[in-house]
């Protein structure tokens, strides 16, 4: 497994000068920012998909957890059979900036080692290898726009179905619930967002109006979510997405109709899984590195078994993340 791991990462690392080359011509020309990273040259399977449906499990993956495995696996039960799936890294988004504090082909390889660990069943299921993507942009409105001009690159086959063709795919991104909320936020809409200054009732009326806008696009041109209850931090109180979705409704920012194409993940909350957050597994993994040898050790890392797949809690073993002394 370690040779295996070696080489997935010496992969990724071939691939980061021209990535990042890639990126910053894209960038210098305004032009949005997508590519699949992993496994290689895996962009083309992804082009020559039939499959009428993608599911993105969209996150910071900062690491990534048995929670991230199951929202993927239960998301797979609401979409079409065989629907390929992303794994997709932002370097930045919304509220939380760009991609800081752990390096991105660190990032990469964690979401690699994801892959390869869901491949293998560790959510209940073996399914298809996700792919693994890096993108720029940061709404879901722009996310959309550019995974569709992928899916609708120049190829060969009958059946396809595309914006070339008239029909782009649904895309069906996985989101936690404070994301969800997020997207609902006439506040990331307005004229005046990321201005220091107050908002006033126009900027409000505005941020309303743009949002439904933008939304509908989104709904209209195969946007889709996928969302679970949570409970919220440190409250005990339960996050709801109908809720979410009713209060977005009634406040202007949604249609009804497009609030429809929000699905919630059942049962999300009883799942063993549904309170391991990243957050968590950072501060056990620091514990980890600060405990002396010994009991207190060994039960850390059970707790970090139970919240983290093989092959990503040997990546972050290995290259001695989340510590003090951390390779960054």
């Amino acid at each position: 497994m370690a040779a295996a791991a070696a080489g997935r990462r010496a992969a990724l690392e071939s691939q980061m000068q021209q990535l990042l080359a890639q990126q910053a011509t894209q960038t210098a020309q305004a032009t949005p920012f997508l590519s699949v990273v992993y496994p290689q040259a895996s962009a083309p399977l992804l082009q020559r998909s039939t499959a009428a449906d993608l599911l993105v499990l969209d996150s910071s993956f900062n690491p990534p957890t048995l929670a991230h495995a199951s929202l993927l696996s239960a998301s797979r039960r609401l979409v079409p059979p065989s629907t390929p799936a992303l794994l997709l890294f932002a370097t930045h988004n919304m509220d939380k900036g760009a991609g800081a504090g752990t390096p991105l082909l660190d990032r990469l390889d964690l979401m690699a080692a994801l892959a390869d660990d869901l491949s293998d069943g560790i959510a209940d299921v073996a399914h298809d290898r996700p792919l693994v993507a890096l993108t720029d942009q940061g709404r879901f409105t722009d996310k959309l726009r550019v995974i569709q001009s992928l899916l609708a690159a120049p190829r060969s086959g009958e059946g396809e179905l595309s914006e070339a063709s008239g029909v782009p795919a649904r895309v069906h991104f996985i989101v936690g619930l404070d994301t969800l909320v997020r997207v609902f936020n006439p506040k990331y809409y307005s004229t005046s967002a990321g201005s220091s200054s107050n908002s006033s009732s126009s900027d409000s009326d505005d941020g309303v109006a743009n949002a439904r806008t933008a939304l509908s696009a989104f709904f209209d041109g195969g946007g889709r979510f996928v969302c679970a209850d949570r409970f919220l931090d440190g409250s005990g109180t339960l996050g709801d997405v109908d809720q979410t979705l009713r209060d977005a409704v009634r406040a202007g920012v949604v249609a009804h109709t497009h609030a429809m194409h929000v699905q919630r993940i059942p049962d999300w909350t009883a799942t063993p899984v549904a309170d391991v957050s990243s957050t968590l597994v950072r501060r056990l993994v620091g514990e980890y590195w600060a405990a002396e040898a010994g009991d207190s050790r060994d039960r850390l890392m059970a707790a970090l078994r139970s919240a983290v797949g093989g092959r990503v809690l040997d990546a972050v073993l290995a290259r001695r993340l989340f510590s003090a002394n951390a390779n960054q």
